[in-house]
């Protein structure tokens, strides 16, 4: 029963994105410099090598009070894959203005059920989107806490977010994905994670904190 629901939400989460513009296509993603009312957030997730599903932050802007929702599922190809991990990027064009995350889930497709986790308590994470500019966000590695069952299974019991800069690291790749982008008007949009970095959240900056 909740893979059928799985697939229905799926099904659902693409309906939206196609009507509202969620993703872009990154060949196709582009920025005047001079434009006075957008700038293009950059991010990426990053998951276990064995970990499969969906993940996403909730995002709200301030000024329209319009929200939105950064995803990926992993199903699509990872830009970055090694033993470790699998590394996805991801870029949207949104109005420029405050921002603040304020929620985030992780849909775990295991090989008997789907488990869904989502974070415990209201909060609020800051950032700004400066016009004309892409704004780095960070990396989000979704990590999944996980026992060995009754059944020799290991199911997650837990999950959280480890956010790291890793825009140096990457520059190379995201300049090869986001052809059309100038890199050169890349600005750290990195949360303001002041007051914020608790387990309360399920978001922790890397080397702060950290489970």
């Amino acid at each position: 029963m909740k893979s059928s629901l799985f697939y229905f939400s799926f099904l659902f989460i693409l309906f939206l994105t196609a009507i509202s513009g969620k993703c872009q296509i990154p060949s196709k993603l582009t920025l005047d410099k001079s434009d006075t009312t957008s700038g293009i957030v950059l991010f990426s997730f990053s998951v276990p090598r064995q970990s499969y599903g969906e993940y996403y932050l909730d995002i709200f802007h301030i000024e329209s009070r319009k929200r939105e929702k950064l995803f990926f599922h992993t199903s699509e190809v990872p830009d970055i894959k090694n033993k470790e991990m699998r590394i996805y990027y991801g870029a949207k064009l949104l109005p420029k203005g405050e921002y603040k995350i304020y929620g985030w889930g992780m849909i775990f497709n295991g090989a008997t059920a789907t488990s869904t986790y989502t974070s415990r308590a209201n909060f609020s994470i800051p950032f700004t989107i400066f016009e004309g500019d892409i704004n780095y966000l960070g990396d989000y590695f979704g990590i999944f806490r996980r026992i060995t069952d009754q059944g020799g299974l290991k199911v997650p019991t837990e999950a959280y977010f480890i956010v790291s800069n890793r825009y140096m690291e990457d520059r190379e790749l995201i300049r090869n994905k986001f052809s059309s982008l100038n890199l050169n008007h890349v600005v750290d949009g990195m949360p303001d994670f002041a007051g914020n970095n608790t387990a309360y959240s399920g978001l922790f900056l890397k080397g702060i904190n950290v489970p």
